[in-house]
């Protein structure tokens, strides 16, 4: 039987429905868009520094592990002679046309500040072509580990360290080891794009692509600007409404009490999406109106559902933040996370669910400029320890980042370090190829690898029910998702928080 949805108690009041309403029609100005009066110019002051450089310098000041903002690329080049020469003349230049490659942190009367160098990235070579072939390339992924483990001074050294191993006669690993605070994931695929680029340019006698016309510097001061104008205020306000009275974490049962201090090994389970059910999601993905995202967010929240029996459910998801055109060539830390709410009574079809899912979407989507941060600091959730504020899962879809092009030559991206996640599940569903993986991240903190190889193939047989049955209802897909055979047998858990 079809059922019927209901705004839930605490939902937002009718003037802001209204307000929602005409923002997803685009008849009401949204954040810094085209027409913000913060408008981008070359900043005067080129020590400032953005909302998430200040996040990110606050981790890495007080984080226990002072590698712990590191983020590692590693791939292997093979099948053709890498010109090493050339390469370090292409890092150079990648290094000239992005200022955050060579910028500088200290903290200045309470405030972290910039300064940007004239030096150019240096680039690391280690020879390994004395050892066997697959002695080389285990000895060059372990240094590649090492380094990634090593704390950057960032008042001394560039934010990015850069390595090329030779293991053999054309091939080669290389690593790239940046800080949070030069990157987010867009940028690292800007990175290997440039340098690609630049070793192209250079290859051919051509000179290599200039800087952008804006570096991250002036987003930094442009998004100060925007932070004390009126459009921040008015997201402020939208995020006070919308997170009015959600619960404080997602209530999903774990294997282990959290421990005070967390020291445990970073888990990863991985589960494919039939080929068939991947069809299935995106036929209705576009019967529906929605995005691949939001199709998928609606299926994560009736697994949610299914598993907690909560239907007031928020997880966090990340936001590109590159709000306009001029920054879509920059690299720097654009990425905001964004806290997505949604609320149901009742027993609606998926398909419902799904229409709900799209246009809470919408809604936190126009508003996604305003920096986390500035969002715990307006609604002042209860903090406990061991948590993130505001949620405690993460849900993110990805497609598969560009990879180097070094003049037709074979890469392939190698695995470095796995870092357990800052919430109690991360969950990121990989498009590539035409394909779907779904990747469970944990800690054995609180779970064991048994128990989320069990979440991640009950999640998968969810979509599949749904890719067959979206308009049954969704207690009716959980039970027939149930009812699929599975590997291994789950166990209920107490849970003990």
């Amino acid at each position: 039987m079809t059922g019927q949805t209901a705004d839930p108690p605490g939902a937002l009041p009718a003037d802001h429905r209204r307000l929602l309403a005409l923002r997803l029609r685009g008849r009401a100005p949204r954040g810094p868009d085209s027409s913000s009066s913060a408008s981008i110019a070359v900043t005067a002051d080129r020590t400032q520094t953005s909302s998430a450089q200040q996040r990110v310098w606050l981790m890495h000041e007080l984080a226990r592990d002072p590698a712990a903002s590191n983020v590692s690329s590693l791939w292997h080049v093979s099948g053709g002679p890498l010109d090493i020469t050339r390469l370090a003349d292409a890092l150079a230049a990648v290094s000239r046309r992005h200022e955050i490659l060579r910028t500088r942190y200290r903290e200045v009367e309470g405030e972290v500040r910039q300064s940007i160098s004239g030096d150019e990235l240096p680039l690391g070579l280690v020879d390994l072509t004395g050892l066997a072939p697959s002695v080389a390339i285990e000895r060059a992924a372990e240094a590649a580990r090492h380094d990634t483990a090593q704390a950057f001074d960032l008042a001394r050294d560039p934010p990015v360290r850069f390595v090329a191993y030779q293991l053999r006669c054309g091939e080669h690993l290389l690593h790239a080891c940046f800080h949070h605070i030069a990157v987010d994931g867009p940028s690292i695929a800007l990175f290997w794009r440039d340098l690609s680029a630049a070793y192209a340019a250079l290859s051919s006698g051509r000179p290599p692509p200039p800087p952008p016309a804006v570096q991250y510097v002036d987003y930094a001061g442009w998004q100060n600007r925007w932070l004390d104008g009126p459009e921040a205020a008015e997201q402020v306000t939208f995020w006070r409404m919308f997170l009015d009275g959600a619960p404080p974490y997602v209530a999903i049962v774990t294997d282990r009490d959290r421990p005070k201090v967390p020291g445990g090994e970073a888990g990863l389970a991985v589960v494919d999406v039939p080929d068939e059910t991947l069809v299935r999601l995106r036929s209705l993905s576009q019967s529906a109106g929605t995005t691949q995202f939001m199709t998928l967010l609606a299926a994560f929240y009736a697994f949610l559902a299914w598993r907690t029996g909560q239907t007031d459910l928020v997880v966090g998801s990340p936001s590109a933040g590159r709000a306009r055109p001029e920054f879509d060539d920059v690299m720097g830390v654009f990425v905001n996370t964004i806290a997505l709410r949604l609320q149901w009574t009742g027993d609606p079809t998926f398909r419902q669910l799904l229409a709900k899912t799209r246009d809470m979407a919408l809604a936190a989507y126009q508003h996604q400029e305003l920096p986390f941060q500035r969002i715990v600091q307006a609604i002042r959730p209860r903090r406990r320890s061991g948590r993130n504020p505001i949620f405690n899962i993460w849900f993110d879809v990805v497609q598969q980042q560009a990879q180097p092009d070094f003049a037709g030559m074979r890469v392939s991206e190698v695995p470095v370090r796995l870092r357990g996640p800052r919430v109690d599940l991360s969950v990121r569903l990989v498009e590539s190829g035409g394909r779907l993986s779904c990747s469970f991240a944990y800690t054995t903190d609180l779970w064991t690898a048994s128990t989320v190889d069990q979440i991640a193939s009950r999640f998968v047989r969810l979509l599949e029910v749904i890719g067959q049955r979206p308009d049954e209802a969704i207690t009716s897909i959980t039970v027939l998702a149930e009812s699929r055979p599975h590997h291994g047998r789950e166990e209920e858990r107490h849970d003990p928080r």
